[in-house]
């Protein structure tokens, strides 16, 4: 049922670890729920149950959880059923959300430049934070899927066709594939790295692995998450950061945080993601259209600066907009001071003001005010 071989030894082992708790083999257990209605007996659920109590007292959660799916799994595939009422669930605790940190554009640089002339550390860093595949999709690329961008010239950004070969987790989403990139300085590494490789091994066949082992045990392999998750540790505290706060899905997260700063769709940034978009609006997501996807990609600013062509259009529109602002203030100061001297003026003229309507209410000005006015012929 699961095509990631990391789930599948996460899950045998799980199973191990039941089958040793409760003291029966696989089959045996199957055979007791076999006798109880295709339905785990309430004594073997109670020993089932006390596994994750333990598990819960230690703070651990996260393995509770994967106990009971595994368990769960390995019945639903002989068409047998574990149910758990509430009281007897263990509730996951998501500490790492709580304790992660999500590395900046400038930290994810400075952990690139960290790796020196480990070039395809270097590479694996930049791929992984411009293209922000899972950190196993990351792993299972092969050199097919990026030969032809690559050589003879970088065609930027370089599209990615992720498919659940390279991502198994987006079959789970009923996702057939979608599409990432991957921008200038990631490529340049990306392309320095194959270019050593083929100087050491020779041509490399489109189903090679791009990152492999240099270890000399297991030379050429294809790297493990394991071994990728030691990596980022090491580079990350290299690079002056709390590298015990950090793994490689944080650097996914940093990828969405660049999506969430572009002026970008909602839909479109979750198709990045490799995320199915929720209700209907999947149906009506043209996922066909990789132009469109691509153009929107290409303003994000994923560069070290910051300095693409989105970014110095960005910065022209933030110049202007702070010249019009300040001749906007200018033209504000000038008719303050205008109104200033006005009402300065008007109230220098106030006291004639009030003396001479004093005097037009009097009879003897005003009839003396209609004669002088007859006589320049003017009518009062």
């Amino acid at each position: 049922m699961y095509q990631s071989r990391y789930t599948q030894r996460n899950y045998l082992r799980a199973l191990k670890l039941i089958c040793e708790s409760i003291q029966l083999s696989p089959d045996e257990i199957l055979e007791i729920a076999s006798q109880n209605g295709d339905k785990m007996p309430l004594q073997l659920k109670q020993k089932f149950i006390r596994l994750l109590q333990e598990h819960a007292r230690a703070e651990k959660s996260g393995q509770a959880k994967l106990l009971t799916a595994a368990l769960r799994s390995f019945l639903a595939a002989h068409e047998k059923t574990l149910f758990l009422r509430r009281a007897e669930r263990v509730r996951s605790v998501r500490k790492k959300v709580a304790y992660e940190y999500i590395p900046t554009r400038e930290e994810l640089y400075k952990m690139a430049d960290a790796a020196g002339k480990r070039i395809r550390d270097k590479a694996m860093i930049l791929c992984h934070f411009q293209s922000g595949v899972r950190p196993g999709c990351l792993l299972n690329w092969n050199v097919g899927l990026l030969r032809i961008q690559l050589y003879p010239e970088i065609k930027v950004p370089i599209s990615l066709k992720i498919t659940p070969q390279l991502d198994p987790k987006i079959s789970g989403y009923g996702l057939d594939y979608y599409y990432t990139f991957v921008q200038k300085e990631a490529a340049e590494a990306l392309r320095s790295y194959l270019d050593w490789r083929m100087a050491q091994e020779g041509s490399l066949p489109d189903s090679a692995p791009i990152f492999v082992s240099r270890t000399s045990s297991i030379k050429g392999v294809k790297i493990n998450v394991t071994s990728y998750w030691r990596l980022i540790k090491k580079y990350a505290h290299k690079a002056g950061l709390p590298a015990d706060r950090i793994w490689p899905h944080c650097i996914r997260k940093s990828f969405r945080k660049v999506l969430n700063a572009s002026q970008m769709d909602d839909d479109t940034r979750e198709a990045l993601m490799g995320h199915k978009i929720p209700g209907s609006r999947e149906n009506y997501f043209d996922r066909h259209d990789l132009e469109e996807i691509q153009e929107k990609y290409a303003r994000c600013l994923f560069g070290r600066e910051g300095n693409n062509a989105m970014g110095k259009m960005a910065l022209r529109q933030v110049e202007e907009m702070q010249v019009q602002l300040n001749e906007r203030d200018a033209r504000i100061k000038t008719l303050e001071e205008r109104l200033n001297s006005l009402e300065k003026a008007e109230a220098r003229r106030k006291p004639a003001d009030d003396i001479m309507s004093k005097l037009l209410e009097n009879p003897e000005v005003q009839r003396t005010l209609a004669k002088k006015l007859r006589q320049l012929g003017v009518k009062a």
